[in-house]
């Protein structure tokens, strides 16, 4: 057996930001002041049953003890010391509960309370929940131990001490919190006390930490402290893995304190998420639930891989931090089950669910005045337990929102579509909407005060649901509402606004089966493996699989899905089936009612690959951190079996993937395994001894087989040495492998060399790129296409495929190998411009005009050096009268009709399939590294999918055994429509369209847009996350007022606000950027249309493309504009690679259009888009020295061509940029220093 495994390394995420939940789990509960005891028993018998992730637990330090206001929640919040007893518990306590936690699953997380100690009057003595004596007064606490040289009263410039002013940095950071005395975390003592206390909750088992107050500290004081923590404790996790952080940063905007700050430490609470979540609900301000259709980034939230969301929490559930009276809590139960519920149908963030307990609330002008109270208490304010109900509620004070079944089942509602995209979106222009998660659930809420009623598509496979909220399965009957979708998809819905749920929820697990399905097949159809768990071997050599299930013996049912027949001891007599994944098991019953006795095993036996290290020579098995230490294998099962009454027909299992992470014990030790995960996927017949059909099904989406080949053996064997399969395994906190461009180290940006001929491009990757460090070029694309007469050569005719020959007018197919071959032996990575929506227009006629010359009848749909023909065209589907697209909020027009005329390409059916995979396979195999793949919007996800999927790994001549081709995908979204980014991003990079219309308005100062809004650009600005975006200032469409952006695009005609914008882009982290390269032609403007906008390039009389001639001064002449050989621009691609990883830091502005930032300590920018001069002193960050500004020149020899910048020891320099310079900004990079 052969095997291709990719381990994608590229675009892991920063660690701490892996909550690092067990599989099948994705949601936090926050138990907000339960003792140690009951948390240990609730994840016991009910969280680890219910798929919860994980739980929030109360500070678990010593912290001070109040009796006036008596025994209040945030006492937890004020430490005496780091010893480990508090009200919840002792530390035996707390470490017998993070054990059984663990051991069911459940992780566990700490409320870290780092930032300060206790209130300056707090008094003296040892009124403390450990009795340690200390003196708040003298800021003396000796059993950390600390001083008053630990704290920060030296540094706060306040009269009080405490925070005065919001506004100022400086004071949010020294000064203290509502009279805490504020810690010294920038002290490396400080910094090891508090890093030992984190350090000892690791090794105890604890996962991660919700530290408390981030805002307060220094982002590089946590930075220091977050370096010193331990891996996770392996018992429970993964070798190398890191404490996952969740840092509190209370950013509702308008303070220079941002949030954006803390993204590259952890993930950070986005408390807008619950305050705009409950302006929706309540229905305040006109916000209606139809405007949540691009709810997460679309609202200004942080990006998804960088938040943690809640509905409430402990604090603004009393009216304290954020959110203010619009935070809907468990007072407002069914409001709160509604946003819960929404929260936990939505792909958005990291859930936190919350747990509450009550007291008695008394409102005096709108405020609390006893939101003090603390946890339900004893007499002598000791913790009650927290006692369960005979309906499994609460008691005794305790809310437990957790424990509602609408929430619970929400929960596992989460669970069961994790991954899945927000699709099928439905409104009714108000506050009655309906969304999908793929194909494995649906929800819908009525918010209004009509009823509901409405038949919606769901996207969900036939059959009767369970609706999650009014009830749900129990035993295999539904104990609420039934819902019943239909073979398309499409279900009925009817929720009164008198209900006690005005919401509904299915998801795939709550199907109920009927008589039919729980029988199974038995003479014809499809088989699913059940799941499998193997038995690790101490040697981690090979692991048989076990996964054999049981029969029903007293129903005498057949096992569904099983394809062998199980039957009960009254209708088999005296043996039965059983099937697993190492093969099928017959037994034998030793008289009536005794034991079964195994009689033997047949079929293939379920074996694991052995396990190989990381090596030169060998890099399908690898680790994440240290390839000596831990390591992954994969391992693949088949087995055999036939049905009870037919000798002829054989259902087999094609087999089973699955993957193994081991840890070695001391260097040169055994290895001990962390965990086993499967995925069985198969499905397939064999009749006799040949293979009917065989096909491979996707179970998780960690593992997707994206290759099967099957070889018939003799009479019906399989053998797993004949099958050959191709699997991607991607695993758990690695994005996809399609997102990665595969750049050599040190490079960063693709430049779009725009129509330019093969030849030219290889002879410019030599001479210029590589040199430059340009990562890689984008061509146009090189698939035989229509030759147009009128207009005379547009550059779109290249946009209109005539076949996939590989002859256009940039070159032949051997033009195209040697330009790539040369380009990838200088490092510069080739993306092809892939067009595989459409053919050419119905009205292109017929005959040879085409590139390659070959015979086509458009009108007839004919294309024959495909071949391609009617019926491979989406004309049957497309129900508008014109054929093409009429309306772009109707998702079947957008994607099953004619983009402008163009032949819509039928990609549900496997040929067109297999023909658009063998056209990019056969340039993958040349060498291209991927492709920017042309007109997504208007192809469904699925369908790419499917041809992705079909895509060889990238030629192992210039790249890593395994790599799979980068992809990045057009897909125009600005906004308003119903197809949007985000349902691509599984698949690949996508196109930010807004980002480079935003940056032009920024740089035109148009709608009173200011350079200094962008201190929270990227995310920040609603763009989609970082890691899915590809970027770029103008691209070859909208420079032309084509495609998206509008008139604010700036381009090479606007060169001097150009250079600027791109220089921003290649500065800022944000995205894979790219930088156009254009060629002039002649614009005719009417009535603000340019009448030209379809010229082609520079080209002789004969229509042929014209050679780009090189300048004496690097420029390209002949009408070629060259962007990228611009001074400015190809300096600041270097400065992209030099400060390649560094943060975004060192933020300046003057309140209007001058700004400045720096990347780390390895380059800063200035720029003054202003009408007055810049004349400014900056911290930026850089070591000392005099550097070269890379923008008015470059360093040449050693000596500088433009300006000079003098930085001194303490990293400030002077900038001078005034309005009338050619070029209105500077740059500096560690390389540029003299």
């Amino acid at each position: 057996m052969k095997f291709l495994i990719l381990v994608a390394l590229f675009g892991l995420g920063f660690a701490q930001h892996n909550p690092h939940l067990q599989h099948g789990r994705t949601s936090i509960v926050h138990l907000f002041e339960w003792r140690w005891a009951d948390i240990a028993a609730e994840c016991e018998r009910f969280l680890g049953p219910n798929g919860f992730g994980g739980v929030q637990i109360s500070p678990p330090n010593e912290h001070i003890v109040l009796n006036s206001p008596w025994r209040p929640w945030w006492q937890r919040y004020q430490p005496i010391s780091y010893n480990l007893c508090s009200r919840s518990g002792s530390e035996n306590e707390l470490r017998d509960m993070i054990t059984r936690c663990n051991n069911v699953g459940v992780n566990i997380y700490v409320d870290a309370v780092i930032n300060h100690m206790c209130g300056a009057g707090g008094g003296e003595g040892t009124h403390s929940s450990c009795g340690s004596w200390f003196s708040a007064g003298r800021k003396d606490f000796p059993s950390v131990p600390f001083s008053n040289m630990d704290f920060n009263d030296h540094k706060c410039r306040t009269g009080s001490g405490n925070i005065e002013n919001y506004g100022d940095a400086n004071q949010v950071r020294d000064c203290r919190l509502v009279g805490l005395l504020d810690l010294a975390l920038e002290k490396d003592y400080v910094r090891g006390k508090v890093a030992d206390y984190m350090n000892k909750l690791i090794n105890m088992g604890v996962a991660g930490f919700r530290v408390d107050a981030c805002k307060h500290m220094w982002p590089g004081d946590l930075s220091a402290i977050y370096d010193r923590l331990h891996n996770l404790n392996t018992k429970w996790f993964p070798n190398g893995s890191r404490p996952f952080i969740f840092q509190e940063v209370i950013d509702l905007g308008g303070e220079p304190i941002t949030s954006r700050e803390y993204f590259h430490l952890g993930r950070v609470t986005e408390f807008k998420y619950g305050a705009k979540l409950g302006t929706v609900f309540r229905k305040w301000n006109n916000e209606k639930l139809m405007y949540t259709k691009n709810w997460g980034e679309g609202w200004g939230f942080m990006s998804n891989g960088n938040a943690l969301v809640f509905v409430d929490n402990h604090d603004n559930q009393r009216g304290h931090g954020a959110g203010g009276a619009s935070i809907v809590t468990f007072w407002d139960a069914r409001l709160h089950k509604m946003a819960v519920g929404y929260m936990l149908a939505h792909p958005y963030g990291v859930t936190r669910v919350m747990s509450s307990f009550r007291w008695n609330r008394h409102i005096v002008n709108g405020k609390d005045q006893n939101d003090w109270m603390g946890p339900p208490s004893h007499p002598d304010g000791s913790t009650k337990s927290v006692p369960i109900n005979p309906d499994e509620t609460c008691g005794d004070g305790w809310v437990c929102e957790h424990r509602w079944r609408q929430i619970k089942n929400m929960v596992i509602f989460r669970n069961v579509v994790n991954g899945q995209p927000h699709s099928n979106w439905w409104d009714n222009n108000s506050n009655q909407v309906a969304f999908g998660r793929g194909n494995r659930g649906f929800i819908v809420f009525n918010n209004d005060d009509w009823d509901l009623d409405v038949t919606l598509n769901t996207g969900m496979p036939g059959g009767t649901y369970c609706d999650v909220i009014s009830g749900q399965k129990e035993g295999g009957r539904c104990t609420g509402k039934q819902i019943h979708v239909g073979g398309d998809g499409r279900a009925h819905f009817k929720i009164s606004n008198r209900d006690e749920d005005t919401f509904v929820a299915i998801h795939a697990e709550s199907k109920l089966r009927t008589k039919s399905e729980i029988r199974g097949r038995e003479s014809v159809g499809e088989s699913k493996c059940p799941e499998a768990r193997g038995n690790p071997s101490e040697e981690g050599e090979e692991v048989r699989g076990s996964g054999a299930r049981k029969v029903a013996e007293e129903q005498g049912e057949t096992l569904e899905n099983a394809g062998s027949r199980r039957e009960s001891l009254e209708d088999a007599g005296r043996h039965r089936e059983a099937l697993g994944v190492a093969g099928s098991r017959r037994e034998t019953q030793r008289g009536a009612g005794g034991r079964w006795k195994t009689q033997g095993d047949r079929g293939a036996g379920g074996r694991w690959s052995r396990w190989k290290t990381q090596g030169d020579t060998e890099r399908r098995w690898g680790s994440l951190e240290d390839a000596g230490r831990h390591r992954e294998a994969l391992g693949v099962a088949g087995s055999r079996w036939k049905t009870q009454g037919d000798t002829e027909r054989r259902w087999g299992s094609l087999g089973v993937a699955g993957r193994r992470r081991e840890t070695q014990r001391g260097a040169g030790g055994r290895w001990r395994s962390l965990e086993i995960k499967h995925w069985p996927e198969c499905r397939g017949a064999f009749y006799g001894c040949r293979v009917v059909w065989a096909d491979w099904v996707q179970l998780e989406e960690r593992a997707r087989v994206v290759v099967v080949e099957l070889i018939a053996q003799e009479e019906g064997d399989f053998s797993t040495e004949t099958m050959k399969v191709f699997i991607l395994v991607a695993l758990f906190g690695l994005s996809f492998a399609q997102h990665n461009p595969h750049f050599k180290d040190g490079r960063t940006s693709i430049v779009h060399l725009f129509e330019w001929r093969w030849a030219d491009i290889a002879a410019e990757c030599e001479r210029f790129l590589a040199p430059n460090g340009f990562g890689g070029v984008q061509i146009s694309p090189p698939s035989e296409h229509v030759v147009l007469d009128s207009p005379w050569r547009p550059w779109w005719q290249r946009y209109q495929p005539i076949g996939y020959n590989l002859c256009s007018r940039s070159g032949s197919e051997n033009e195209l190998r040697d330009m790539i071959t040369r380009c990838n032996n200088v490092g510069v990575n080739i993306y092809i411009d892939a067009v595989i929506n459409h053919m050419c227009r119905e009205n292109n006629g017929a005959e040879t005009h085409s590139s390659c010359g070959s015979w086509f009848n458009a009108g007839m749909k004919d294309f024959p050096s495909v071949p391609y023909s009617d019926l491979d065209f989406n004309n049957y589907k497309c129900k508008t009268s014109s054929g093409n697209i009429e309306n772009y909020h109707d998702v079947y027009q957008v994607r099953d009709c004619r983009l402008d005329g163009l032949l819509d390409l039928a990609l549900e059916k496997d040929y067109v399939r297999a023909k658009v995979a063998d056209y990019m396979n056969k340039l993958i195999n040349m060498g291209a590294a991927g492709f920017r793949v042309d007109a997504c919007k208007h192809m469904w996800p699925g369908d790419l999918s499917t041809v992705y999927g079909g895509l060889h790994n990238l030629n192992t001549k210039w790249f890593p055994n395994g790599s799979r081709p980068f992809i990045f995908q057009e897909v125009i979204d600005l906004g308003g429509e119903t197809i949007t980014s985000r349902e691509y991003f599984h698949l690949g990079r996508v196109t930010e369209f807004k980002y480079g219309a935003k940056l032009g308005t920024v740089f035109r100062k148009w709608n009173n847009e200011k350079l200094m809004y962008t201190k929270n650009w990227g995310e920040g600005w609603g763009f989609m996350p970082y890691g899915n975006a590809l970027v770029f200032v103008d691209n070859h469409d909208n420079q032309r007022g084509h495609g998206a952006g509008g008139a604010s695009i700036v381009t090479f005609w606007d060169a001097r606000l150009h250079k600027m914008a791109v220089g921003y882009m290649l500065a800022h982290p944000y995205g894979v950027t790219r930088v156009m390269s254009s060629f002039r032609w002649n614009r005719h403007i009417v009535n603000g249309k340019d009448q030209n906008d379809w010229m082609g390039p520079p080209s002789h009389p004969d229509g042929s493309t014209k050679s780009v001639p090189i300048n004496p001064d690097e420029t390209c002449g002949d009408g070629w504009v060259c962007e990228h050989r611009w001074r400015q621009i190809k300096n600041m691609v270097i400065f992209r690679n030099v400060v390649n990883g560094q943060p975004h830091s060192n933020w300046w502005d003057n309140n209007s259009n001058q700004v400045a930032f720096g990347r780390g300590n390895r380059g800063f920018i200035v720029f003054n888009n202003d009408d007055w001069d810049l004349d400014v002193t900056l911290n930026t960050g850089m070591p000392g020295g005099t550097y070269c500004d890379v923008i008015s020149g470059q360093k040449e020899g050693g000596q500088c061509t433009g300006k000079q910048i003098h930085v001194g020891g303490d990293g400030r320099a002077h900038f001078k940029i005034s309005n009338r310079d050619e070029d209105h900004f500077v740059a500096i990079h560690a390389e540029s220093k003299l």
